[in-house]
């Protein structure tokens, strides 16, 4: 309010100085996972990395690093269940588990809203395309299942889906979501790239 007073119209030139409705890396990525689920009919992995590479070839605006990476390894040849998990290899503790996977992943929701098994293991399954991290492919598993609970009416769907995972899943992951959302408030979120932020 500040800075724009009453805002009735789509704004641009914020954070990558885009004009109004340029969409992020992560929409195009994720609307590249809802067109092979749709298309495809199923979760079909290397479809997806075919569309990241395609859309990583018409030079978007922004990119992220792990993400740009992997996606340079595929087209290299690399296959797509080995790119992210070279990229992870190759990076030290601490640049290995960005938010990129977790911020495209909600398709998969929709898609296999029905299937909490499933989900989990396409979640992870997608997340490993570009992020390996074990904290990166939980998270995506489990803001999916928790999507997925609620377009299926579950209470307390991340409970649910905590409960369910919480045995294979990072504990760094698991004890910090485990603090949302009674315990979490704006002034506690940190908002870095760090998947568990």
């Amino acid at each position: 309010r500040e800075r724009h007073g009453s805002v009735t119209e789509m704004l641009g030139n914020g954070t990558h100085g885009q004009p109004p409705g340029t969409v992020t890396d992560d929409t195009d990525m994720a609307l590249c996972i809802a067109r092979s689920l749709v298309e495809r009919g199923s979760f079909d992995g290397e479809d997806i990395a075919d569309r990241f590479l395609a859309w990583y070839r018409e030079g978007p605006f922004d990119i992220g690093l792990m993400t740009s990476d992997a996606i340079q390894r595929y087209a290299g040849g690399t296959s797509w269940r080995d790119a992210g998990r070279e990229v992870w290899q190759d990076r030290p503790e601490g640049q290995n588990a960005g938010n990129g996977s977790v911020m495209r992943c909600v398709p998969h929701a929709i898609a296999f809203a029905e299937e909490p098994a499933t989900l989990v293991r396409v979640s992870k399954r997608s997340s490993a395309i570009t992020h390996y991290d074990p904290r990166c492919r939980y998270g995506s598993a489990v803001l999916n299942c928790t999507v997925a609970g609620y377009l299926r009416g579950v209470d307390e769907p991340l409970d649910a889906v905590l409960g369910r995972v919480e045995a294979d899943a990072p504990d760094e992951l698991v004890e910090t979501l485990r603090l949302v959302p009674d315990r979490v408030d704006d002034g506690y979120l940190e908002t870095t790239g760090y998947v568990v932020h």
